[in-house]
């Protein structure tokens, strides 16, 4: 189906299993899709037209809490990828699976529609390797840019919670504001607005947050 350029393709679903079904009425299907798919109202949707569905999950906060109390029953997954084939058994990344049974409610047509289904966790060894590099890199940078902020407070005397916020409100430093993402950036130089009768310091300009 014709659809704009910027369309999210998590709004597409819907309509794509309902003009299937109208080719097929009679025939039940499995539908394929990627983590878009998986939201209540598609997956409720696939169950009213398609029959069945598979897809990859999108890895929430809930489904996070859901896999944290049920990781205890991953088990080892006799898998080996094709470029692991090529290694000592050693050094090949290991995978661990479980599959636990789920539920979730979603609207069709007006009504709620509740879609029973397999939930299949799967652990990786080299995913996990890899969100630990960059959890990693994250936290240098943080570091490093916290390291250059206590530099500039020993240099400009700022020492106690008063002497940083006159520091701060008169432009020798800036800290994260709320929903800055947490991230630090030192302005070293003291900013002052061109008009003379106001004499208020100027905003500096804050970088984008990591």
């Amino acid at each position: 189906m014709p659809l704009a350029g910027n369309t999210a393709e998590a709004r597409t679903h819907v309509a794509n299993l309902l003009r299937l079904k109208g080719m097929f009425p009679r025939h039940r299907f499995l539908y394929l899709g990627d983590t878009k798919l998986d939201t209540p109202e598609n997956l409720a949707a696939a169950q009213q037209t398609a029959g069945e569905f598979l897809c990859a999950g999108a890895f929430t906060q809930p489904l996070q809490a859901r896999f944290r109390a049920v990781k205890e029953q991953l088990k080892p997954v006799d898998y080996c990828s094709q470029a692991d084939a090529k290694r000592p058994p050693e050094e090949r990344d290991h995978y661990r699976a479980c599959e636990v049974k789920d539920k979730v409610v979603g609207l069709f047509e007006g009504r709620n529609v509740g879609v029973k289904y397999r939930l299949i966790f799967v652990h990786s060894s080299a995913k996990a390797k890899q969100q630990a590099a960059t959890r990693e890199r994250h936290l240098t940078k943080i570091r490093a840019e916290f390291e250059q902020v206590e530099k500039i407070l020993g240099k400009y005397s700022l020492k106690t919670e008063a002497a940083i916020r006159q520091g701060v409100d008169g432009g020798a430093v800036s800290v994260p504001a709320p929903g800055d993402g947490g991230r630090v950036q030192p302005a070293l130089q003291r900013r002052r607005s061109r008009d003379p009768a106001r004499h208020r310091p100027a905003v500096p300009r804050r970088g984008q947050s990591w």
